[in-house]
């Protein structure tokens, strides 16, 4: 009964050690993955960054403004917009490697694609366009 008990205790500590040995580079290579995601996860705050700066300037103004100060405001406008477009092409490059990479990316399709659709004078009644954004939705809960 004992040669049975240490056999077991033997193979359990085996396969004990070939599961772990298994686990610790898979646990090694989420952990590098999440910090490869570093870079796309700050490229996804920026757009986030440059969209608040957006709704900011896009917000009336609590006086009337002179013709250059609404120029200014423009080439803000438009600086941030073309700011946010390079990163958001950028971004679309970069694979996720993580579930805070996939996440990242899945609240940014919820944030810009309606203003896409809107700029685009198409509903967001398409059904492609509620499964996109079905499958964004998904994506950031399930992260």
């Amino acid at each position: 009964m004992s040669k049975i008990i240490a056999r077991r205790s033997a193979l359990a500590a085996g396969y004990g050690a070939v599961v772990t040995g298994l686990l610790m580079p898979s646990t090694a290579k989420a952990a590098a993955r999440q910090s490869d995601d570093s870079a796309l996860l700050a490229l996804c705050h920026r757009v986030h960054d440059c969209e608040r700066q957006l709704k900011v300037l896009n917000a009336d103004p609590a006086r009337p403004l002179k013709r250059e100060d609404l120029r200014a405001i423009e080439g803000q406008k438009t600086a941030l917009v073309l700011e946010q477009y390079a990163t958001v092409e950028r971004i679309a490059e970069i694979p996720a490697n993580s579930f805070h990479g996939v996440a990242a990316k899945a609240a940014l399709v919820s944030m810009l694609l309606p203003i896409a659709v809107e700029d685009l004078d198409i509903t967001m009644d398409l059904t492609e366009i509620r499964l996109v954004m079905s499958l964004a939705k998904d994506a950031a809960a399930l992260c």
